[in-house]
């Protein structure tokens, strides 16, 4: 079976001006893309609403992609600062609470 794969960051990159509503479901791959897209910039400078189907079996966390930033990636102190808000407020366990995240006090990137 042959499957068409595509970057999610480029395509967002080049979406026609306006809102983005970003979906996700992406089978265990939720951490890395999350990294990538927040870490880009592009979560923060072109997705207004997004929607994240989580997959949390400890088999398909990558550890990798939960680190903790330390000082050898370069990235604006709001990106940081919600960065490390993603890293402190993911909790496997609140599936069972129906959310995985905790609300940001600022919601700026």
């Amino acid at each position: 079976v042959r499957v068409r794969t595509v970057n999610a960051l480029s395509v967002i990159r080049h979406a026609p001006p306006g809102p983005v509503a970003l979906k996700i479901d992406v089978e265990g791959y939720e951490g890395r893309l999350m990294r990538n897209l927040l870490l880009s910039g592009v979560l923060c400078q072109r997705v207004q609403n997004l929607f994240v189907e989580w997959h949390l079996m400890a088999s398909q966390v990558d550890k990798r992609d939960l680190h903790h930033p330390d000082e050898d990636i370069e990235m604006p102190p709001q990106t940081m600062a919600v960065y490390k808000w993603m890293l402190s407020t993911f909790n496997p366990k609140a599936k069972a609470l129906g959310r995985n995240w905790q609300p940001l006090a600022d919601s700026s990137c």
